[in-house]
């Protein structure tokens, strides 16, 4: 079955955990994000089911085998209007951090689906546990896929129900369902990078255990290799402790770590409705830190310009362990395994962080601010003279 494509706009996703319940006048509920549904022509798409999903943390999903199956908590569910609007509200008694299953779990994750009659689509993102607001986001646009009637190969000749018409909310399926199907071989995610122009500088870099790494999720209709596209992204956190050696004089390198990638097979049988579906698709996320480091040269021509310097004098040392790292539109390789590469960031947190050590007296510059910041983080570092 061919099935069309839609975007759909996610606004205000990540502004705040809630919106205040006095801005849902009359109600106990509270809004949660809102957005709008369009077709690949641009056009708004009405009557679509629009739902947010909680997933099983990650701690439980890390442990899952092949073929495992589990539950998605349906949290809240609307149909878009005539004009793609949706809106989706949550209790105002909801606490996400219920959605965690042990003390360990930093995040609680979540899926946006849209769903018509012949399209589906999910974009996905984590909320963290430590406090009960989350970082402003643009506007996310997400793409609802096509090809959602075939199957990957290597699940050939397994049942699955198809895609059905468009669920009303009274009628909507109380969860969603999920299986692990098949679990990736590790994949290089880029953690850091150097940039020294200068020599008489030496840096080292960590990644500790409970290091907190964001990397993104990509999403099929059908699953199958090349069919996947990058709809947001889900943080995870390792278990172990990777170092880099220690890079001294001019350099120009990339610093990378493994991670291992699972397919999950999410769909929603509809009691009543002889087993037919409201979410049939595909999502290929993080399922556990593997280890591993490389250091990649990389041409001179890839330093950032950086202008936010400070002067740094010989013997002195600096370390960075807040603020974030750049977020590589690419940074994780999954093109080997899925035909797609995805975003990734790593801190510069205490699990996360970077020494360097000046050997002469030389200058430390950032691309968006300067070294110390946090309010306006540097982002990456340039050494210069």
């Amino acid at each position: 079955m061919r099935v069309k494509t839609l975007l759909i706009g996610i606004l205000g996703l990540s502004l705040c955990l809630f919106v205040p319940a006095a801005a849902v006048q009359g109600s106990t509920f509270v809004i949660f994000a809102t957005g709008v549904v369009k077709g690949a022509d641009g056009a708004v798409v009405k009557n679509a089911a629009v739902s947010l999903l909680a997933w099983p943390p990650q701690s439980v999903r890390k442990t899952m085998k092949v073929g495992d199956s589990f539950k998605l908590v349906r949290v809240a569910e609307t149909i878009s209007g005539a004009d793609g609007y949706f809106v989706l509200r949550v209790p105002e008694t909801f606490d996400y951090r219920s959605i965690t299953a042990t003390p360990s779990d930093n995040f609680a994750d979540f899926d946006i689906v849209a769903v018509t009659a012949d399209s589906v689509g999910a974009y996905s993102f984590s909320r963290a546990l430590s406090s009960s607001e989350a970082p402003a986001v643009p506007e996310i646009a997400l793409q609802l896929l096509h090809q959602a009637g075939e199957r990957p190969d290597a699940l050939a000749g397994k049942t699955t129900p198809a895609l059905s018409t468009v669920l009303t909310s009274s009628g909507a399926c109380n969860g969603g369902n999920g299986e692990l199907d098949q679990i990736y071989d590790p994949q290089w995610d880029l953690i850091g990078q150097v940039y020294n122009t200068v020599g008489g500088v030496a840096q080292t870099w960590s990644y500790e255990q409970g290091a907190e790494s964001t990397l993104g999720v990509g999403v099929s209709a059908s699953g199958n290799y090349g069919s996947f596209h990058a709809s947001g992204s889900s943080s995870v956190s390792t278990d172990s402790l990777t170092t880099w050696p220690r890079i001294s004089g001019m350099a120009y390198t990339y610093l990378d770590t493994e991670w291992q990638a699972g397919r999950y097979h999410i769909y929603c049988a509809q009691s009543g409705r002889g087993g037919a579906v409201k979410e049939d698709y595909y999502e290929v996320r993080a399922y556990d830190f593997a280890g591993g480091s490389q250091i990649r040269n990389i041409p001179s021509s890839y330093t950032p310009q950086a202008t936010y310097c400070v002067k740094e004098t010989a013997g002195s040392t600096f370390d960075k362990n807040t603020t974030t790292n750049i977020t590589w539109s690419d940074g994780w390789h999954l093109g080997p395994v899925i035909g797609l590469d995805v975003e990734t960031t790593s801190g510069y947190t205490t699990k996360t962080g970077i020494h360097f050590y000046f050997y002469y007296s030389y200058h430390l510059c950032g691309t968006n601010g300067y070294p110390g910041g946090t309010e306006q983080p540097p982002v990456r570092f340039v050494w210069e003279m």
